[in-house]
């Protein structure tokens, strides 16, 4: 049941092996992880072995010439670019992929050569103060990278111990397996990864021979595409943004060393600064605003930061001995590896308050390399879940009246609605419709005028697995028991393959009833459904309930007077938006959209919309390009404003933005959580940007939260059947 509830929010079932191959694959496991060579050593596993024969040549030369780079020298902007710097920022400013914890994810590197597995990986998450050993082993590390939720790590290891030559490698953090992403005659090394893990960076060899930049981005489904950046006789040392769509590298050009830093939206670079010193280990933030490298001059060595808009170089760190300078996405913060007294330590310091720590302690790393992200300055407030109902079955959704009665109305998966009345589910069900169902029942929703008209509205899946949208009226003088013969269908929407239902409904500030539909399946929306206006899937929908029989549409929706377009449609793009709520103090709306391979997406409109956004679904998976996967955007998608990678995690959960009372610190804060991994997040909103940081992480299976009418926050547990209300701690 619950699998099928998992595939009921989103394909997971069409995306696992069936129970028989999945037992064959844990056999062929256990025996892999028994031929474990070397302790704490993930072993390879040969399946994920990708062709790089598949390499799509569109190849991008680089200028070979300083006349061709005329009028980039030294930071200088070239015509255009300051356009193109301003659309990144509001980009950057537009998107922004979570970030973890109270502190960060540091990966890095040591080298013991008097241990019996002389080269280890570790990994420190900063949020629980915990270092974990992520790889022991014989086999010689050059780089590592890690992924913003600290899920995902990319090595450039060497395949043997005695092999020459490095290869790229991704370890999925508390897997026991390697999985070898190249496999080439030549050198691989400097791997860089993006911030929610589907794009990495190396440098390798090109054909000709030379150093080049190859970037590879993973597709939905397990495919991938790779693209030859740049081509060069010395070494360019790539490294990719956060967001995946900078890479900052050297380039030694007329006998000189240069920083560049690479746009891959418009294909074009920036020339960010020049030295006859050797330049080395350059990274850049997201949107592109700032890039840091490492100087060796015969005095020492220095980290520098540009920020590209201003021009303004600020040297962050000066030292003998520096290796592997790294700036996080944010570019507020700078890791790098420092020598003292012949041993290594990693430091952290803060690019704009000069505030430094020490991260490592000096561990005697003969090459120590270091990846970081760092989360923004925020509340260091926590939550707790505490437990107000236990033993439900498979509760779907939480709401309340609206009528001062203080009760909760808890849906159910088989078609019950149940009363939580002073901390305690009442024994008779508000209404039962199980002979109606079938995938579930998913919601329920109250008229704004519930007090006095009675009638509140449920959503669910009926026999034929279509969403149905019905109006019930709670019984006179019986408040916690409805009418089961009170029905009337207020609209019916056929899906196609059965599949991505969506499943909310709620009324909206306006008095308007909206309802949140999934595209409708299967894998990748093959109808393209979602960016089709004249159906209703894959979309938000606003009707008039009060305005006529059984609705009529508003004149003020987008779509009214649009020829093959359902009027009904307030927005689209969407995949399977599974949980949406308004902001009860602005009328903002959020949109948790569930996410197909690789990301997880919470959109957003404001309260001053007139409707007809594009969310991009399936041109784009969150910030990234889907289908195409290319040249997808033209400006008109809407980009989510939060998004995070799958891998641990694997559902959003929509939640809501806090406006309770009992929690002062998390006003303003909206809340929400991932199915798979039970994580809670919470996001504030500065200087345009949202950002997220962890609040709580539970061992339930977070499939919806629900508000009562003070504002307080309640999420639903749906493998164990409990309800629980947040609470500071």
């Amino acid at each position: 049941m619950v699998m099928g509830w998992i595939r009921f929010r989103k394909d997971t079932m069409q995306r696992r092996r069936s129970p028989f191959q999945q037992i064959i694959l844990v056999m062929l496991l256990a025996v892999l992880v028994a031929a474990c060579s070397g302790p704490g050593a993930p072993q390879e596993v040969d399946v994920a072995l990708f062709n790089d024969n598949d390499v799509e040549q569109a190849v991008l030369e680089l200028a070979t010439s300083s006349e061709e780079l005329a009028g980039t020298e030294l930071g200088e902007v070239p015509d255009g670019a300051e356009s193109d710097l301003a659309e990144s920022l509001a980009s950057d400013l537009a998107t922004q992929a979570v970030l973890p914890g109270s502190g960060g994810y540091l990966a890095y590197l040591r080298h013991n050569p008097n241990s019996a597995t002389p080269w280890q990986l570790w990994l420190a998450d900063q949020t629980t103060d915990t270092t974990t050993q992520v790889y022991a082993g014989t086999r010689q590390i050059q780089s590592v990278a890690v992924s913003l939720d600290g899920s995902i790590l990319t090595v450039a290891m060497k395949r043997t111990a005695t092999s020459s030559n490095y290869e790229i490698y991704k370890v999925v953090v508390g897997s026991s397996s390697l999985a070898r992403l190249t496999s080439t005659a030549t050198p691989e090394s400097n791997v860089s990864i993006s911030a929610d893990g589907t794009i990495i960076a190396w440098e390798g060899a090109s054909p000709a021979g030379k150093r080049a930049i190859f970037i590879r981005r993973y597709e939905a489904g397990g495919g991938f595409s790779t693209s030859l950046l740049a081509r060069s006789t010395h070494q360019v040392q790539p490294s990719l943004s956060g967001d995946g769509n900078f890479v900052a590298f050297v380039r030694k050009l007329s006998g000189k060393d240069r920083v560049m830093r690479y746009n891959r939206a418009n294909n074009s670079y920036l020339s960010v600064t020049t030295s006859s010193n050797r330049l080395e280990h350059p990274s850049v933030s997201n949107g592109g605003s700032k890039v840091a490298w490492l100087e060796r001059r015969s005095s020492g060595d220095r980290v520098r930061v540009k920020t590209l808009s201003s021009g303004a170089i600020s040297n962050v760190v000066s030292s003998l001995s520096i290796e592997h300078p790294f700036l996080t996405a944010d570019g507020r913060f700078l890791s790098y590896g420092l020598k003292q007294s012949g041993n290594w330590s990693i430091f952290t310091k803060d690019v704009t308050t000069g505030q430094g720590a020490l991260a490592v302690a000096a561990s005697g790393s003969a090459n120590l390399y270091a990846s970081y992200w760092q989360k923004s300055a925020a509340a260091s407030t926590s939550l707790t879940a505490v437990e107000v109902a236990r033993g439900l079955s498979q509760p779907t959704a939480i709401a309340h009246p609206g009528n001062g009665s203080g009760r909760l109305f808890i849906t159910l998966r088989g078609g019950k609605i149940v009363v939580l009345d002073d901390a305690r589910i009442l024994d008779t069900p508000f209404l039962d419709v199980g002979q109606l169902v079938s995938t579930g029942l998913m919601d329920v929703a109250f008229h704004p005028n519930y007090k006095d008209n009675r009638y509140f509205y449920i959503n669910y899946v009926d026999k034929d697995r279509n969403t149905v949208v019905a109006r019930y009226t709670t019984q006179l003088g019986n408040p916690n028991v409805a009418d089961p013969n009170s029905a009337k269908i207020i609209l019916t929407i056929n899906e196609a393959t059965s599949n991505h239902w969506g499943g909310q409904t709620k009324f909206g500030p306006d008095g308007y009833l909206y309802l949140s539909v999934g595209d409708g399946g299967p894998q990748g929306d093959p109808n393209n459904n979602a960016q089709n206006r004249g159906n209703l899937l894959g979309t938000m929908l606003r009707i008039d309930v009060d305005g006529g029989d059984p609705y009529t549409v508003p004149a003020s929706n987008p779509f009214t007077n649009v020829s093959g377009a359902k009027g009904e449609i307030w927005a689209y793009g969407l995949r399977n938006p599974w949980r949406f709520s308004f902001d009860r103090a602005t009328g903002d709306l959020f949109i948790g959209d569930v996410g197909y391979e690789f990301r997880e997406e919470i959109n957003f409109q404001p309260a001053s919309s007139r409707g007809g956004e594009n969310y991009g679904w399936r041109q784009m998976e969150g910030s990234a390009c889907y289908n195409p996967g290319s040249n997808c955007n033209d400006g008109t998608l809407v980009l989510p404003i939060l998004e995070y990678a799958t891998g641990e995690n694997c559902s959003v959960t929509g939640g809501y933005r806090y406006r309770g009372d009992q929690m002062p610190e998390l006003k303003g804060t909206y809340i929400y959580g991932d199915y798979c991994s039970g994580r809670i997040w919470g996001a504030t909103l500065s200087n345009g940007r949202w950002t997220s940081r962890q609040l709580l992480k539970t061992p339930y299976s977070i499939v919806s939260f629900g508000e009562d009418e003070a504002g307080e926050i309640y999420l639903a547990d749906f493998s164990q059947g409990g309800i629980y209300r947040l609470e500071a701690r």
